[in-house]
């Protein structure tokens, strides 16, 4: 399974308000987009292009990527950026 969604930055506090720890308290993911399929992930793989450009992720200037330990999750990321796109990638597991 695969979430898209564009993160929203929902209350802007000075930095230095903020406690350690609590910054994502500010953020918030909208736009979600479900992807999931039995197939394996060849197939899953192409629904979730399809869903990126539909989306209009390909013209974000960052995107970032979130893998849960999968060998074949970050790498397929990678192939997802466009060409002058930052890409920034989390292991979460």
């Amino acid at each position: 399974m695969a979430v898209l969604g564009t993160l929203k930055e929902v209350t802007a506090l000075p930095a230095d308000s903020v406690p350690p720890g609590d910054v994502d308290k500010n953020i918030k993911l909208v736009n979600k987009s479900f992807v999931g399929h039995f197939a394996g992930p060849d197939t899953l793989y192409a629904h979730v292009t399809a869903e990126y450009f539909r989306l209009g992720y390909h013209r974000y200037q960052t995107i970032h990527g979130i893998g849960d330990g999968g060998c074949w999750v970050l790498p397929r990321m990678k192939d997802l950026a466009q060409e002058k796109q930052e890409l920034s990638l989390t292991l979460d597991w």
